[in-house]
């Protein structure tokens, strides 16, 4: 068989031979989709520190069967959180100011409302406020149509899942009419959660209380943010394209079939992305005219069509977001003022010394060797 593949390549087809022992720079093998993310989702759980861990991801068809495996220690233990996160992802920008704008202002009414009947205080933070705005306005979940059905796909349609699904009224970081699904929460609110039928309508307040906090969190703005940074940089990070048989796949050539070399590159985009490149930080949930003072007003004045008269209209305040970079959010220039006048430099171990950015690198075993040095000088 093998000769007769060599003839019909060599011999009909003029395919030149191919003695050499491998091809190319890819020297691993292809697995199935399910074992690329079972093995991606042990290494951020060997990455984490131990504790806590509150997972947020798509609706994806194949973690059901993955992530109760992966991270059975951690559900037994009861440290563990699976959040699923919904959410209109191509809306147009009228729609975009539109929902923000109802939101904003349905917000900050619900802040002078609780203001003025006891429930919050002046000081009270943005969190405590947006957490308890989501309890107040929590909706079931379900299917537009004439009959109800449940949210979420067929492989979330699982007995030792939570059925209950809820619609967030938050319309912030991007993400518009965003539904949230509780696959796998805390005892003590995964219980009263699975005695609920997926088009339960009446929800108790004590429940809605303990799901608002989780809530919360479930968002994938961060994660999205920094990939698509990623791919816009750095071409071959970018996703092979699928289209028609016409056009076929898209790929990238040289030697980035080999992991390796794709680590070494995403190493140095990390650096760039966390210590060179400032960018705007406000919370996804604050109110943006409340978090940041204005800097200043811009004159506006509207032109009366057919003449040239124009009419001034009030001045729009003009707010510039501090920029910042992800170290300095860290405390990269918190330098420390003695008395005498002198600084102190940041504590860098505690700093940019994070398991998930440096993990396995040649940084990060620097930076292993030095702490424990370090360590041992004070022990002594």
């Amino acid at each position: 068989m093998i000769e007769d593949v060599r003839v019909i390549a060599e011999d009909w087809f003029g395919f030149p031979a191919d003695a050499e022992p491998a091809r190319g720079s890819f020297k691993g093998t292809t697995t199935r989709d399910i074992y690329t993310k079972a093995a991606h989702f042990i290494l951020i759980k060997e990455m984490l520190p131990e504790g806590r861990i509150v997972l947020t991801t798509e609706q994806e068809a194949t973690l059901p069967s993955i992530l109760p495996h992966v991270f059975e220690q951690e559900i037994h233990a009861d440290q563990f959180a699976w959040l699923v996160v919904s959410m209109q992802k191509d809306p147009s920008k009228p729609e975009i100011q539109r929902k923000v704008g109802a939101y904003r202002k349905a917000w900050r009414q619900f802040r002078k409302d609780g203001i003025q009947s006891g429930l919050f205080e002046k000081h009270t933070d943005s969190q405590t406020i947006t957490e308890a705005f989501i309890a107040a306005r929590m909706t079931t979940a379900r299917r537009d149509g004439s009959t109800p059905r449940p949210f979420h796909i067929s492989n979330y349609q699982n007995s030792i899942f939570p059925q209950l699904w809820v619609r967030a009224e938050t319309q912030s970081s991007g993400e518009l009419d965003k539904v949230v699904g509780f696959p796998i929460l805390p005892r003590h609110v995964r219980w009263p959660l699975k005695s609920l039928p997926f088009d339960a309508c009446d929800i108790e307040g004590a429940l809605k209380e303990d799901l608002a906090p989780f809530i919360y969190k479930a968002t994938l703005q961060p994660v999205s943010t920094f990939m698509n940074a990623l791919r816009q940089r750095l071409s071959v990070a970018d996703r092979a394209g699928r289209g028609g048989a016409r056009l076929g796949g898209s790929y990238v050539q040289g030697a980035v079939f080999n992991p390796a070399t794709l680590i070494s590159l995403l190493n140095i985009f990390r650096v760039q992305y966390n210590f060179f490149e400032p960018r705007p930080y406000t919370s996804p949930y604050d109110d943006i005219e409340v978090k940041i003072d204005a800097t200043g007003v811009t004159a506006r004045s509207l032109r009366i069509p057919g003449t040239d008269e124009f009419v001034d209209l009030s001045p729009k305040a003009r707010r510039t977001p501090h920029r910042l970079t992800p170290a300095m959010r860290h405390g990269m220039d918190a330098f420390t003022r003695r008395k005498d006048g002198t600084q102190d430099v940041p504590d860098l171990y505690r700093l940019i010394y994070r398991p998930w950015l440096y993990a396995g690198t040649k940084v990060g075993k620097k930076l292993d060797r030095s702490s424990s040095q370090k360590n041992s000088n004070d022990i002594h």
